[in-house]
């Protein structure tokens, strides 16, 4: 009975969430090392047979339910960080590091983690981060009673085992997030548990005075806790504060920048909103600088929203005047990963932006090429405002032609100009743009 509602958990978790599949790691560890406990049971340990007998229901749960997960989320698998199995392993020496640390101490807990990786073993950090572990793993290990030592190696591979979906040899864009080290947390605390009650036991701490002290030592540690995680909560009281946050503490994560800039760009408006445009075009300033170096960040290519983040980026970088930055930031937003899938919005946005900064420029044959491009995968709403923006460039460029003395082409762009404005019906929100420039190409009123 013990087993089959262990079973009914076990699935209970699968369906609830898919970092549940660690538990079984977890439940091979303990299987692995006779199950030990902190009181033994005294019951002879079962034989390695009866013991895969009784993991065969796990494995099978787990196996279904990893499959079908995988299957689901397959759209948000990437590469491993630094680009392979080997390098996925360096690198997640230094996040098991960092998630131990914040385990420790969370005052360094952030919203968005940025992790540069690691792809050789010759990296100091592997080495240092590495060693950290060791030292942790060693000196809690050795620290324990004698007879408690399996149960704390226990607890470290708890730790490791329960971090099995999270780490990257099957990597989703976020390589590192608080979240994921839930299931973990306890197998660290009870090797740390196990190596404090064996100080105690070998400095033959007993009676009252003893009782006193530890209760004294396990709340005053509660309370230097639950003060540094007091203090870190302001950070969380709102998305402005908690993006403003991560971006200071973790500047090389592109989420952490990026959605920053969202912010800024939120604030901007709403100061333009209120007439205090001086100050919106400083926020917007801000934005430009976050997302720059958002897109600069080593993890940009994990980013999810990689022509987004550009696009935004050279929508600045328009509205400021810097139209070659723009133009530029556009076309890098077509140039996404295999992985990433690009949107038809995402084309044409794009496409309609480097349009744009071409035409500012005076390059009027490369915008009304981006305008075309937009066109093919515009809805009929898009291809409309997309027909104005191209007859206002074929207008402005059939007057610098007749200024220039090439008369006969200036005449053949109006005339096209004039037969693709003519398509858009008089009910349409676009009619009369293109009424004023049909005019305009006719002669009866210049366009401003």
């Amino acid at each position: 009975r013990a087993q089959a509602l262990a079973l009914a958990f076990f699935a209970a978790a699968l369906l609830a969430k898919p970092s549940a599949l660690a538990l079984f790691a977890v439940l091979v560890a303990w299987e692995a090392l006779g199950r030990p406990a902190f009181v033994p049971s005294g019951e002879p340990l079962p034989s390695g047979k009866a013991v895969l007998l009784r993991l065969l229901p796990w494995f099978a749960l787990a196996a279904g339910f990893g499959v079908l997960s995988f299957v689901l989320h397959q759209n948000l698998v990437l590469p491993p960080p630094g680009g392979s199995a080997w390098t996925a392993v360096l690198t997640d020496a230094e996040i098991l590091r960092r998630y131990l640390q914040n385990l420790a101490w969370p005052s360094g807990l952030s919203f968005f983690y940025g992790v540069t990786p690691i792809v050789s073993p010759f990296d100091p950090r592997f080495a240092l981060n590495a060693a950290a572990l060791a030292a942790a793993v060693g000196v809690t290990v050795g620290l324990c009673a004698p007879e408690r030592r399996r149960l704390a190696v226990f607890g470290w591979l708890w730790f490791l085992g329960g971090m099995a979906t999270s780490l990257n040899l099957i990597s989703i864009s976020f390589v590192m997030q608080d979240r994921y080290v839930y299931l973990s947390a306890p197998g660290a605390w009870l090797a740390v548990g196990l190596a404090v009650q064996g100080c105690f036991a070998r400095m033959k701490m007993t009676g009252p005075a003893f009782t006193r002290l530890a209760a004294g030592s396990i709340a005053a540690a509660a309370l230097v806790w639950a003060l540094a995680s007091a203090a870190r909560s302001r950070a969380f009281a709102d998305s402005a504060r908690l993006f403003e946050d991560a971006a200071a503490k973790q500047p090389q994560s592109s989420y952490a920048r990026i959605f920053f800039a969202q912010e800024l760009e939120a604030q901007a408006r709403n100061l333009r909103g209120k007439g205090q445009a001086a100050l919106a075009d400083a926020f917007d300033a801000q934005a430009a600088a976050q997302y720059e170096a958002g897109v600069a960040a080593p993890d940009f290519e994990r980013f999810l929203h990689q022509p987004s983040a550009r696009m935004a980026l050279g929508l600045l970088y328009y509205q400021g005047g810097k139209y070659a930055e723009a133009a530029a930031q556009a076309k890098d937003s077509l140039q996404v990963p295999e992985w990433l899938p690009l949107s038809a919005q995402d084309r044409v946005r794009a496409e309609r932006l480097a349009g744009m900064a071409a035409y500012k420029q005076g390059a009027y044959a490369e915008a009304l090429l981006r305008f075309a491009e937009a066109s093919e995968h515009a809805d009929a709403g898009e291809r409309e405002n997309l027909a104005i923006l191209c007859g206002q460039t074929m207008l402005d460029w059939a007057n610098e032609l007749e200024a220039g003395g090439e008369a006969a082409h200036a005449a053949e762009l109006s005339a096209d100009a004039a037969a693709l404005l003519n398509r858009i019906a008089p009910g349409s929100a676009c009619f009369e743009s293109a009424k004023k420039l049909l005019d305009a190409i006719s002669g009866k009123n210049r366009a401003p």
